[in-house]
């Protein structure tokens, strides 16, 4: 089972935001590059981007997570820290300015990730301001937030600030298709269209992945043809129907799931007229490039055969 961290970028140009990526990159290519604080809305990706960044430059290699008092995570030369979690302020401080302190024995920097910045207080906040003057250096500092008004303005001044914009519907879609495309996940355009309008790309990803409508969208879609054939005949849902099998290519589903579903709830002599219609719609389909009118001819013969209007 696909689960949301499968689908997980893991090159900068599987990013939607790999031209920012691309920036930050040329700007690390630097001897001497500022500190850096990148902010924006809850799962916009900014948390991605760096990964995807210290992956593609630094070899993101996870060697020791030990602290008790906060939450970090070294990566040799690079350390994460998620500010949610900071237990001992005063040990989270002073754990900084011994970090900073050490020179490695190559000469690039050491890069400080200092994640869910919006929850360190003013006087961490204050402390940091020293630290960033005094081991520039030695250390590069980079501060995650989803909000500039949480950081104080000694700090802002201190940093080169870069916002991360919410994706235009069209990028949002086109990098969705992408991903559920190469990871064979089922998607409807017009639905994932809608989706996008609505919901961030992680929210859609999670819903795509977790909603049973999605995960077992053959049964599905089988439930709503039946349902058409026992209601009143509705020609726009025919059409939709039609077109999200084309769109799907769930066409084949009428072949195995539908048969297996009407052989339950129907009689014998129905069933063989039915699955003649479909053997004659699988010879045509073959020969032919407008199977959307074919698929749309083959459900209105079977709902004439299930209602007797034949």
């Amino acid at each position: 089972m696909i689960s949301p961290i499968d689908v997980l970028p893991k090159h900068k140009y599987d990013s939607i935001h790999y031209k920012l990526i691309y920036q930050i990159e040329q700007l690390f290519n630097k001897k001497d590059h500022p500190n850096i604080i990148i902010y924006g809305k809850k799962r916009c990706g900014k948390t991605t981007i760096i990964r995807l960044l210290f992956n593609e430059l630094f070899e993101w290699k996870k060697e020791s997570e030990n602290n008790n008092n906060f939450h970090m995570i070294n990566y040799g030369m690079y350390y994460y820290f998620d500010c949610k979690n900071i237990i001992n302020k005063n040990e989270f401080i002073e754990y900084l300015k011994t970090l900073c302190k050490s020179k490695d024995y190559s000469e690039k920097h050491k890069y400080i990730i200092l994640d869910s910045f919006e929850d360190v207080n003013y006087h961490i906040q204050n402390c940091l301001k020293v630290i960033l003057e005094k081991s520039s250096v030695v250390s590069k500092f980079i501060i995650i937030s989803i909000n500039m008004n949480f950081i104080i303005p000694a700090l802002r001044s201190r940093c080169l600030n870069i916002g991360i914009s919410e994706p235009k519907l069209y990028d949002k879609y086109i990098y969705l298709k992408n991903v559920f495309t190469n990871n064979n996940i089922i998607f409807n355009k017009s639905l994932l269209l809608n989706d996008c309008r609505e919901s961030t790309i992680e929210d859609i990803i999670n819903k795509y992945l977790s909603n049973d409508k999605y995960k077992n969208i053959k049964s599905y879609y089988v439930d709503e043809i039946i349902d058409l054939f026992y209601k009143p005949f509705s020609l726009n849902k025919l059409r939709d129907l039609s077109q999200i099998l084309k769109e799907l290519d769930l066409s084949e589903i009428i072949n195995y799931e539908l048969i297996d579903r009407l052989q339950l709830i129907i009689k014998e002599k129905k069933l063989i007229m039915i699955i003649k219609e479909i053997a004659q719609y699988n010879h045509i389909i073959q020969k032919s490039y407008r199977d959307i009118l074919f698929i749309e001819s083959l459900l209105i013969r079977i709902y004439n055969i299930i209602n007797e209007l034949l």
